[in-house]
């Protein structure tokens, strides 16, 4: 059983791992890869047709995206999130009204809300038409996404796609921080002064592509759970592979040698009962003084 568990760690790592970096895009097998968990009463999404409602598709490869009815819901299938990572949403927005937009949240196994992320009229560096929106993720956990569209008779929510993407910038700048923090001691344990201080500067990162979309990453409004601790960089995807496929090696083992020593005592107890139930090999016969061929006759002669 345990075997199991383990396989399945590693075959669950391996499918989070293939998605890193790949574009997802919705077609017919939507209603199969979603559902409506956390979803309430909330209705579903509408797969559309960009030609059919005269919407400029920016993804050659799918020409179709999920829309939006007044409040639809829906949520993924399982991810394996890693911290430092990226959620990316393309979407498109053609609203009037401050609430209308979009939601996205990551859940947890147990249906927890780990991260929220609201994009709408109201917040900063909107525009309508087509947007990138870039949630960053901060801690390493298993669940799924739900996309929540708001959006009146008269307004266009869409979805077109979402990607999955390593935060590669920020983990370069944890690794400057670290280095810049170790010479920092050094000077402290050196010099013997505490004035100096390293300062470590960052600049918010945004994107424009070709046609004029603006890619804010911090424009939406971003909640997380005050009191989850982060992890650090050693839980990845390649550490938990190896981690676990090391475990199954260990406890095949262990279940091989368990095997192998129970069938020899199982040969020593026969090995003892067999030689208990052999024949003495020395035979005492008693001794014999008289031999009487007719013993009453020769018994009673004179």
């Amino acid at each position: 059983m345990l075997n199991l568990v383990v396989l399945t760690t590693i075959v669950t790592s391996v499918l989070s791992q293939e998605i890193i970096g790949l574009t997802y895009t919705f077609d017919e097998d939507f209603v199969w890869n979603f559902d409506n968990k956390t979803c309430q009463d909330k209705t579903e999404w509408d797969l559309i047709s960009y030609e059919h409602w005269k919407i400029p598709s920016l993804n050659i490869e799918s020409p179709i995206g999920i829309r939006a009815k007044n409040n639809s819901c829906t949520s993924s299938f399982p991810i394996i999130f890693l911290s430092d990572s990226i959620l990316e949403l393309r979407v498109y927005l053609k609203v009037k009204a401050f609430k209308s937009g979009l939601t996205a949240k990551i859940f947890d196994e147990v249906g927890v809300p780990v991260v929220k992320y609201v994009y709408n009229k109201s917040s900063e560096n909107f525009s309508l038409g087509w947007n990138t929106l870039l949630i960053p993720i901060h801690v390493n956990l298993k669940g799924y996404i739900n996309l929540i569209g708001y959006c009146q008779s008269n307004e266009i929510v869409i979805v077109d796609s979402f990607r999955y993407k390593i935060n590669k910038t920020n983990n370069n700048r944890n690794r400057e921080k670290e280095i810049s923090f170790h010479t920092h001691v050094t000077d402290l344990v050196e010099f013997g002064s505490g004035d100096e201080d390293v300062d470590v500067e960052g600049s918010g990162d945004s994107e424009q592509n070709d046609s004029n979309t603006t890619i804010p990453e911090n424009s939406g409004n971003i909640t997380e759970p005050p009191d989850l601790p982060t992890n650090s960089d050693f839980w990845n995807t390649a550490t938990i592979t190896i981690i676990a496929a090391g475990s199954f090696v260990v406890i095949s083992i262990i279940c091989i040698t368990a095997y192998h020593f129970g069938k020899l005592r199982g040969l020593e107890q026969n090995a003892s009962i067999f030689e208990n139930m052999e024949p003495a090999r020395t035979i005492t016969i008693p001794r014999v003084n008289n031999i009487y061929s007719n013993p009453f006759s020769d018994r009673f002669r004179r």
